[in-house]
C-alpha cells in the first residue's frame, strides 16, 4: 500500500507546513552554519548559502518525501524543520528534525513535535514503519526516540567521525500495529 504524506500536521501550538523559498532567511542560514546546532548533523561538513538551501528545497520537487517548516501558530515564527524521507516501495518514513531558533519561548518544542509526528505517521497516514537515526553521543535525541515509543533497531559501529573521534550511528523504529 502506497501512502501519501500530504496530511496536515499540527499540534495545539505548532504547525508543520511545506517549506517554501520564503523560509530561506539570514536567520535560517545562520542555523545551518551554526557548529553547535549542527554538531550531530552531517550538514556540519558544509557551508550553507541561499543557493544551497534552494537546491535542497528543490530536491523535494516530484518526490514522495516532504520538507516541512515548523511554525508557531501564535507568532507564525519559523523555528525549525522536519524532513520526512518516504520509501514508497516499503512504506517506510525516516524522520529528522532540527529546531534552530534558540529563543523560542516554549519548553520541549522538539519533543512535542516529534512525539506528535511519530504518532500521526503511524496512526493517521498509513505508514507501515517509521525510522530515525542519530549519533550515539546525541543523548537528547536518543531519549526523544524512546519517549515517542520508538524501539532500538541497530547500531553501525564507528560510522561517523566527529571532532576527530569515531561515533556510532544508532537507529530506532516504530511499526504500525
Amino acid at each position: 500500500m502506497m501512502t501519501s504524506l500530504d496530511s496536515q500536521f499540527q499540534t495545539e501550538r505548532f504547525r508543520l507546513i511545506p517549506f517554501e523559498e520564503s523560509h530561506i532567511s539570514t536567520e535560517y542560514l545562520s542555523w545551518l552554519n551554526d557548529p553547535i546546532l549542527m554538531r550531530y548533523s552531517e550538514q556540519r561538513h558544509f557551508t550553507h548559502t541561499s543557493q544551497s538551501a534552494r537546491n535542497f528545497l528543490m530536491s523535494f520537487d516530484n518526490s514522495p518525501s516532504r520538507f516541512l517548516a515548523c511554525v508557531s501558530k501564535d507568532s507564525k515564527k519559523h523555528f525549525g524543520n522536519v524532513v520526512l524521507t518516504h520509501d514508497i516501495f516499503n512504506n517506510i518514513v525516516d524522520v529528522s528534525i532540527m529546531i534552530g531558533y534558540r529563543d523560542i519561548n516554549v519548553k520541549r518544542v522538539g519533543s512535542e513535535i516529534w512525539c506528535f509526528l511519530i504518532d500521526s505517521l503511524i496512526t493517521g497516514s498509513g505508514v507501515r514503519k517509521v525510522t530515525a537515526g542519530t549519533m550515539g553521543s546525541n543523548v537528547g535525541m536518543l531519549k526523544l526516540f524512546e519517549e515517542s515509543g520508538m524501539e532500538y533497531s541497530s547500531k553501525f559501529v564507528d560510522h561517523f567521525v566527529r571532532d576527530g573521534a569515531f561515533e556510532d550511528l544508532i537507529f530506532y523504529h516504530k511499526f504500525r500495529d
